[in-house]
């Protein structure tokens, strides 16, 4: 497996600055969830670039991405944020 390089590295030093933002709830965002979407949207890591920081398979990398989409999704109540037709942005 071919490393990704710079932007790998520079994730993997920035792993270990990922605090806990998570709730009792079980529905919160936690620290991994920030993590997985930190390296695959915020850097725009590849799976199997993630999986390798991470450890894991690719798929685990997308499975686990997919779950912190839906946790973050119910924090942040999206269908609330809808706007009505009569509004503009």
């Amino acid at each position: 497996m071919q490393t990704c390089g710079r932007r790998c590295a520079r994730a993997t030093a920035s792993r270990s600055g990922c605090s806990s933002t998570g709730t009792a709830t079980g529905s919160s965002a936690t620290a991994s969830d920030w993590e997985i979407l930190s390296l695959c949207v915020l850097e725009e890591l590849s799976a199997p670039d993630v999986g390798e920081i991470l450890g894991i398979a690719p798929g685990a990398v997308r499975a686990r991405l997919m779950r912190a989409k839906r946790r973050l999704s119910h924090t942040l109540d999206i269908d609330s944020l809808t706007v009505s037709s009569g509004e503009t942005r």
